[in-house]
């Protein structure tokens, strides 16, 4: 099976798709530029509203996988690299759970921007809370978790204005994070030489859970939460952050 056919729409990515379209209402279609578009699913809810779309993944067999899933698709369009577009050509740009993998997140913020045209909308989802940080993350590939003021002022450095930030997901994402930890404490700690193994091990089980979990589950049933994270978004207490923002100039 393809890394499509595992994926499954866990609460998390309902929860986040919530915010983005909260933070994202009344935003005319146009084109927009996905960076770590992954399986294509964030890509779809915004095709569905009438945008056209750019993707870019890092990896060359999820590019494969994107192209066969928006075959049939005109408005879409797979980019081996972000450079083969250009400056200043698109009206959105957006990159979901992306940068906190990234070393130098300014550098690679700074590198995207110059696709955006000036007035243009920023839209990024990101892990809050450094102290959070936990063997998970370091598993999946994060750098860091954020903090609210640190997000505020890399995108604001990147030439931004108008910047706001929505903390999302209290209480069921943060419940979600709980139990993937202790999911990740779960196994023992292997003998040396064993960690590779553990990984594997450790993230099948997630996996294996989401995919469980998302077979079952409607966004409907999902909405007092919807309604909770809204009503919360000005506050620190969920686990992650959405924020949008305007290209100066």
């Amino acid at each position: 099976m393809s890394t499509t056919e595992h994926w499954g729409r866990s609460p998390k990515f309902w929860l986040r798709a919530d915010g983005i379209a909260a933070l994202t209402r009344g935003w005319t279609p146009g084109e927009l530029l996905e960076v770590g578009a992954g399986t294509g699913e964030m890509a779809g809810e915004f095709l569905r509203r009438g945008f056209r779309s750019s993707l870019y993944d890092l990896g060359e067999p999820t590019r494969a996988a994107l192209r066969r899933r928006f075959a049939e698709n005109p408005a879409v369009r797979i980019v081996d690299t972000i450079d083969s577009l250009p400056d200043a050509g698109v009206d959105y740009l957006v990159a979901f759970e992306v940068i906190e993998h990234i070393d130098d997140d300014a550098a690679a913020l700074g590198a995207w921007t110059a696709k955006l045209r000036p007035g243009g909308r920023l839209l990024v989802s990101v892990p809050a809370h450094q102290r959070k940080f936990s063997a998970t993350d370091h598993r999946v590939g994060h750098v860091r978790r954020y903090e609210r003021d640190q997000l505020r002022a890399l995108i604001t450095a990147a030439g931004y204005e108008e910047v706001r930030i929505a903390c999302y997901g209290f209480p069921l994402g943060n419940l979600g994070r709980v139990v993937g930890n202790a999911l990740e404490r779960r196994i023992k700690a292997p003998a040396e030489g064993d960690a590779v193994a553990r990984s594997i091990e450790s993230g099948t089980q997630q996996s294996g859970a989401v995919v469980a979990v998302s077979r079952v589950l409607k966004p409907w049933m999902l909405w007092p939460f919807f309604l909770l994270q809204r009503m919360t978004f000005g506050l620190d207490i969920g686990d992650g952050y959405i924020a949008s923002a305007r290209r100066s100039g």
